[in-house]
């Protein structure tokens, strides 16, 4: 995923960036090495932990916050927020692009993976999942109609598990 990011965004040691929903910080730890600083934010004390045990692998400034983006906010802008794995555990997409788009510098961008419409498979247990997987074009739209420009939407990966393939893809814009 983070070559699929760094592919398609620039970065430099000057931005800001956030990961949201980081989790163990596996996306995170390949984009540190191109930006200054990165703010972590997820909801599980248990990831942040592990992430938290990693703090002194991760090549650029990190802060780590346990935070629901959903229900609270924060008072920082960002050059760049990236995503992995995480919007289909989100409720309202409408509502966290909105929040994306409040947090974001101008001209900052986007940077969110997650998986295409899938039967339900792809998690075995009830992990708090809102959505199996999305219309790349529904997706689309709700980026457009919250203000995002030069979107552009792409297979970025196809996660193999025992219950089937998953192409996930890679959504990328700016404000």
């Amino acid at each position: 995923m983070a070559q699929s990011i760094l592919k398609d965004l620039s970065f430099s040691k000057e931005m800001h960036i956030m990961d949201f929903g980081s989790g163990t910080g596996l996306l995170l730890s390949q984009i540190a090495t191109h930006v200054g600083e990165i703010t972590a934010v997820d909801i599980s004390a248990s990831m942040n932990g592990v992430l938290q045990s990693k703090m002194n692998a991760i090549d650029c400034k990190l802060q780590i916050l346990e935070l629901d983006l959903t229900k609270e906010t924060l008072n920082t802008k960002f050059d760049s927020i990236i995503s992995s794995m995480t919007i289909h555990h989100i409720e309202n997409l409408q509502e966290i692009f909105k929040k994306f788009y409040s947090l974001l510098n101008d001209n900052g961008t986007i940077a969110i993976a997650d998986l295409d419409k899938e039967d339900g498979s792809f998690h075995t247990e009830d992990t708090g999942v809102f959505h199996y997987g999305f219309d790349r074009n529904e997706f689309l739209s709700i980026a457009e109609n919250t203000g995002f420009r030069h979107l552009k939407i792409q297979t970025a990966s196809i996660m193999d598990k025992p219950t089937g393939n998953y192409p996930v893809f890679l959504l990328t814009g700016e404000k």
